[in-house]
């Protein structure tokens, strides 16, 4: 089955053998949560989204998550530990 899929702004259009679907990808803006505590240099900081959406192309930013490399060994190193050292 194939479709062909097209975007006029945040609108995302879907077309099938079994027909058209459209969405509109953008709500309303929400309320703009707290901003954080001071860091040390006084400065603060705001995360941003890791979701970006440009020329209609959908990128997530997954930099400042941990790797499955990382996970498996900090999982390790755990395992490593005897009782006195955990």
């Amino acid at each position: 089955m194939s479709c062909t899929h097209s975007w006029d702004g945040t609108v995302l259009t879907v077309t099938s053998a079994s027909g058209t679907s459209s969405a509109d990808l953008q709500g309303p803006q929400g309320e703009q949560g707290e901003t954080g505590p001071a860091g040390a240099d006084g400065t603060t900081f705001t995360p941003a989204s890791p979701l970006t959406l440009s020329d209609g192309i959908l990128s997530i930013d997954l930099s400042s998550y941990a790797t499955k490399q990382y996970v498996d060994d900090a999982i390790s190193a755990l395992n490593d530990l005897t009782e006195e050292e955990f």
